[in-house]
């Protein structure tokens, strides 16, 4: 389909402030969702990308009006977390309110790596690998 609508939620809030490497969470998400956008600006459909924490701290429009993507960047560039609890549910209804038409909403936020996720539950061990081996499916020469 084309000339879609997407919605993409970034959450600015506590969980993102916390270091991932050498940039925090927030930076990550944000260098992918930019990318992201690079993509839907190539395709020509349009996306809203919306940054939050406790409130909607950010709105930016990328659609066929943006000329340079170097805007989108600079309306992004010096966004930091803050050490808010999100509210997602805000988020959620002023995109109710504010998106009339059907869009597709993606959201960047930060969740409980695996290992933790298993000790809270009272497990101690490792989850299992979810690492397939590769199989070939080109046979082999007969001679």
């Amino acid at each position: 389909e084309q000339h879609q609508h997407l919605v993409v939620l970034v959450d600015c809030g506590r969980p993102m402030a916390s270091l991932a490497d050498d940039m925090t969470k927030l930076d990550h998400a944000l260098s992918a969702v930019l990318a992201m956008l690079r993509v839907v600006l190539s395709q020509n459909d349009h996306a809203t990308l919306v940054l939050f924490s406790q409130d909607i701290r950010r709105v930016v429009s990328v659609g066929r009006r943006t000329a340079n993507f170097h805007a989108v960047f600079e309306a992004v560039y010096d966004v930091e977390a803050d050490l808010d609890e999100p509210d997602f549910a805000a988020a959620v209804a002023w995109c109710a309110q504010k998106v009339p038409r059907r869009s597709l909403v993606r959201s960047r936020a930060c969740s409980p790596p695996a290992r933790s996720r298993t000790r809270a539950s009272g497990s101690s061990r490792s989850p299992p690998s979810t690492r397939r081996r590769a199989r070939s499916s080109i046979p082999s020469p007969r001679t």
